[in-house]
Order: structure tokens, then C-alpha cells, then sequence
């Protein structure tokens, strides 16, 4: 059963939610790894927990073989080491 929710704030950019709530101007639902920071830190709080969804897998979808460029390949590796630093999975 949800709950219907009439927002008097709506954001399209996770850098705008994440200000608005540094601000105090509520709640939002966001991805762990995207506040993981704040919330180490100490200035984001979870709440209802007990609500949370189940964890999403994470994935960088290119090109492979031989056209993929080093650009392509080197930001694939940057991406996969931070993500596996910011959850804790190195």
C-alpha cells in the first residue's frame, strides 16, 4: 500500500536534491552511493529504513572490441574503481 505524496518541491538534478536537503528543506529518496559522503560525515541522516529498497546493481554499458577508444576504456576502469570504492567492494 503507498502513500500519495503531493511535493511542493520537484528537482531534476541530484546536485539540486542533494542542496535542498543540506538546506533543510525535506526529504528525498536518492541512491546510497550518491550521499554515501553526507551520511558518513554526519550531515544526512537516513530515515525509514525500514522502507528502503532493495539494492540496484550498477552498470556501465560500452562498446567493446577493438573501436572502443582509451578514453572509452580509461574512464569504463575510473568509473568501475570509484563505485567499487564509494560501496565499500574493493
Amino acid at each position: 500500500m503507498g502513500i500519495k505524496l503531493s511535493p511542493r518541491l520537484q528537482m531534476n538534478t541530484n546536485d539540486a536534491i542533494i542542496e535542498a536537503i543540506e538546506a533543510n528543506w525535506g526529504l528525498s529518496q536518492i541512491l546510497s552511493f550518491q550521499v554515501a559522503p553526507f551520511i558518513s560525515e554526519g550531515r544526512f541522516r537516513l530515515v525509514l529504513e525500514e522502507y528502503e529498497q532493495p539494492a540496484m546493481p550498477i552498470h556501465i554499458v560500452h562498446q567493446e572490441g577493438r573501436m572502443v577508444s582509451s578514453k572509452t576504456r580509461s574512464f569504463v576502469d575510473f568509473a568501475v574503481e570509484m563505485l567499487r570504492q564509494e560501496l565499500g567492494q574493493n
